[in-house]
């Protein structure tokens, strides 16, 4: 027998989860997730994944959000965490604060550039950008035009919440990061995930080839930032 949905069902449902408590609202979750198996919009998906899809649906406090995606709302409450790892990322590197940077020669500078010294007094120089909300990302994907310009590559270090979030908009939550990632792969950006939650941070996608480089601008931003002389 087919399942149905029953509307007065779901309101007592809702009603008993308002009052219960974390525990209990954690149980009443994976058994929602489990009645949801096979019902529209959630053909084909697993328990864990109608899980996920259920729990990003409810009104949870913000808080709550943050905690669980592994979230921050300000992109600055990560810059701390994010140099501190990028140190260690690029080891022989130069990693500087750019975020504020206000340029005389018409560069747009990322949050965080890195320079990674080559020889005869070249660089290597990269591009990496911290983005938390869905318009914000929408934001960066211009704005990394500009990057690759004078950048041999450039990244986006987001959050869990945030590839959730911003890339649910294209399809399916469980296809949202797939999504996220083709956004930054087709113009040849990687991307770190910061999960706030855990600590962990992860390279998901690898930097292109980038096409868009200019050696004047670069030259410029070289200079600019004084790993360059006149």
């Amino acid at each position: 027998m087919a399942k149905t949905y029953n509307e007065r069902d779901a309101i007592l449902r809702i009603r008993r989860y308002e009052k219960a408590g974390r525990r209990e609202r954690e149980r009443m979750i994976r058994d929602l997730a489990e009645k949801c198996i096979g019902l529209p919009p959630f053909e084909g998906l697993n328990r864990d994944q109608v899980e996920l899809d259920v729990l990003f649906d409810l009104s949870i406090p913000r808080a709550h959000f943050r905690d669980i995606f592994g979230h921050v709302d300000k992109e600055r409450e990560l810059y701390d965490d994010v140099r501190r790892f990028l140190k260690h990322e690029f080891k022989d590197s130069t990693v500087v604060q750019t975020y504020d940077k206000r340029s005389q020669v018409d560069i747009r500078y990322a949050d965080f550039t890195v320079f990674k010294k080559k020889l005869l007094h070249r660089f290597d120089l990269f591009s990496l950008d911290v983005k938390v909300t869905p318009a914000a990302f929408e934001t960066f994907l211009n704005q990394a035009n500009d990057f690759l310009t004078f950048s041999n590559n450039a990244y986006l270090v987001a959050t869990p919440g945030l590839v959730l979030e911003a890339g649910r908009k294209w399809g399916k939550l469980i296809d949202s990061q797939k999504s996220f990632e083709n956004k930054l792969e087709k113009n040849g950006i990687g991307l770190y995930v910061m999960d706030t939650k855990s600590g962990k941070v992860e390279k998901v996608l690898d930097a292109g080839d980038n096409e868009f480089l200019h050696n004047d601008r670069k030259d410029k931003a070289l200079i600019e930032l004084g790993f360059k002389k006149l």
